[in-house]
């Protein structure tokens, strides 16, 4: 009888320290998990480091220059780095992709000054635009580099997607239409799944 009792007061045992140590494992790899989403969510410490940018190495989607709109209004057009129209509170106008990388050819990485870049078989390209991979997350490429201040619609050869400040946000579900555009996007969780225009 007293054999009986120590194997079950053993096994009990055994059960709890089983228990207790997936449960610690558990919670070490929901902490990870939790902190590299919110390093690629927020900036985290890698997407914090600060350099000095010349004006010729401008970041991807950095304003250039302002100046009134033709009309004479108040109204003021940004133009960014590349010359193109820059507007940080959305545009469509990287939603067509232009063709140049595959999603599987292009690696995100950080280069030697801190920039998060396109990379192409080791080397770095600025011929590239659109929407990119890493273990990080999705991330909006603009003339080889992660535009952080971009939110709005980004393709790749998988199709288009909804950029919030440089990342697909894979949790945002809804309808938009980009600030002064008559194109309208359905969403599903970052994914573009409808569009018309008018």
């Amino acid at each position: 009888m007293a054999k009986r009792k120590t194997s079950e007061s053993v096994k009990k045992m055994r059960l709890i320290i089983l228990g207790l140590s997936v449960a610690l494992i558990a919670a070490v790899v929901l902490a990870t998990w939790f902190t590299l989403s919110r390093e690629s969510e927020n900036g985290g410490i890698s997407w914090n480091v600060t350099s000095t940018t010349e004006t010729s190495d401008k970041i991807a989607g950095e304003p250039d220059e302002t100046t009134t709109a033709a009309n004479g209004s108040d109204t003021q057009l940004t133009t960014g780095a590349d010359g193109l129209p820059y507007n940080k509170s959305g545009s469509d106008v990287y939603g067509e992709w232009n063709g140049k990388y595959n999603t599987g050819e292009v690696i995100v990485k950080m280069d030697e000054k801190g920039k998060w870049c396109a990379y192409v078989r080791d080397q770095k390209v600025k011929d590239c635009t659109g929407v990119y991979v890493n273990e990080f997350g999705w991330w909006f490429i603009r003339n080889g580099e992660v535009d952080f201040d971009y939110s709005g619609i980004a393709g790749n050869n998988v199709g288009k997607w909804y950029i919030s400040k440089g990342q697909v946000d894979f949790d945002w579900s809804g309808a938009y239409t980009p600030p002064g555009s008559d194109h309208h996007y359905t969403v599903v969780e970052g994914s573009v799944v409808r569009e018309s225009q008018g």
